[in-house]
């Protein structure tokens, strides 16, 4: 059930503050606020399958509904989720958010935590119950699209975590999110700081993605852990991470095309990984 709010005004202080992470995604993450706004991110959220938002206890700082659409049904398919949420007037609701219809609603949730090196290392993936790790790293992949995009297909394809190292866009931004359209709910994202380090301690095959490189991707083992690397579209992989790779491979193209798109690069291994464990 949702209770009336008693909002009156636009100049509402808490309003206010609910607007400004909506509109300003560097204030929500300087908040360590997360916005999910419409019912699919916040029914992905509702269904997480991966640590830390499996336990939704706890994570919701506040639930915001239009109060036509809530009246008239049209957010039935999220009740659970939004649980006991305020009904905001239809006029102060489009002050907070441009979502309408079966899709005016906003979750606000708590960050997880950020990680760095030392706790990194407490939920590295060697394996996993469903096989050998089977992980994407990114450097500095700066376009939200492309970071929203490849975490999708990590979790279409049973990746075991997403890294992103340093430079990388916010996992979870809004374009970020919806390009991921629920997927950083299903694989585990980890935000670090050092790829290097993580690739000299990687136990298994950490391979860069290269343009530049001699071997096929189809000549790696995808059967045993893996890691992928890929860095950004205009700089590849930066010196440091370059310098720890032991491996680099390159995905053969024969058309005329001079590169492809970093997340179509991903998708490419992502199904190459995937289908090679799913006919072993």
């Amino acid at each position: 059930m949702t209770r009336a709010a008693g909002f009156a005004s636009a100049d509402n202080p808490t309003l206010k503050r609910w607007r400004r992470w909506v509109a300003h995604p560097s204030a929500a993450r300087e908040d360590r606020i997360v916005v999910l706004e419409g019912a699919h991110l916040i029914d992905a959220w509702h269904g997480a399958t991966v640590a830390p938002w499996r336990d939704t206890r706890g994570q919701v700082v506040e639930a915001l509904v239009e109060q036509s659409a809530w009246r008239d049904g049209r957010l039935a398919g999220v009740a659970d989720a939004l649980g006991d949420a305020i009904e905001l007037p239809d006029a102060l609701f489009s002050r907070v958010s441009a979502t309408t219809g079966s899709n005016a609603a906003v979750l606000f949730v708590t960050r997880p935590a950020a990680t760095g090196p030392q706790a990194d290392r407490s939920t590295a993936v060697a394996s996993t119950a469903v096989g050998p790790a089977f992980e994407l790293w990114l450097d500095g992949v700066q376009d939200p699209g492309n970071v929203g995009t490849i975490i999708r297909t990590a979790a279409a394809f049973a990746a075991t975590r997403v890294v992103l190292g340093a430079g990388c866009a916010d996992p979870w931004s809004p374009k970020c999110l919806r390009a991921g359209m629920g997927g950083q709910f299903h694989v585990p994202v980890v935000e670090h700081d050092d790829l290097a380090a993580l690739i000299r301690a990687f136990d298994g095959d950490a391979v860069g993605l290269d343009a530049s490189a001699t071997e096929a991707v189809d000549r790696v083992d995808t059967e045993r852990a893996v890691a992928w690397v890929l860095g950004s579209e205009g700089q590849g992989l930066g010196p440091d991470v370059r310098a720890a790779l032991r491996r680099r491979a390159v995905i053969a193209m024969p058309g005329r095309s001079e590169s492809l798109n970093v997340a179509a690069a991903a998708a490419i291994v992502c199904h190459m990984t995937a289908s090679s464990r799913v006919r072993r």
